[in-house]
């Protein structure tokens, strides 16, 4: 997923808010550490995402050099993608 930095600085405001508002939550760090926490969870993950994008690009390059260009790209990217997803516990 690409997000802008604006995005996940967004996001990650959503979920400290709606953390703060849940009665049953309660916060014993500061603010600013949860939400700087909470914003590197969220580039983890998505550096993640990016890293098996990466390798499902490599992976259908090298079946394309072997098989030809007779794959349809978008299906295989999709099977490898989920494959590699699960494999590397990648969620997506």
């Amino acid at each position: 997923m690409k997000l802008q930095k604006d995005h996940i600085e967004w996001l990650a405001q959503k979920v400290l808010a709606s953390w703060k508002a849940d009665t049953q939550v309660h916060l014993k760090v500061p603010e600013k550490q949860i939400y700087d926490m909470i914003l590197s969870v969220i580039q983890k993950e998505l550096d993640h995402e990016r890293e098996l994008e990466r390798d499902v690009q490599q992976m259908l390059d090298k079946i394309e050099r072997e098989h030809g260009t007779g794959l349809d790209r978008h299906k295989m990217s999709q099977m490898i993608r989920k494959k590699l997803a699960q494999e590397k516990k990648v969620i997506l």
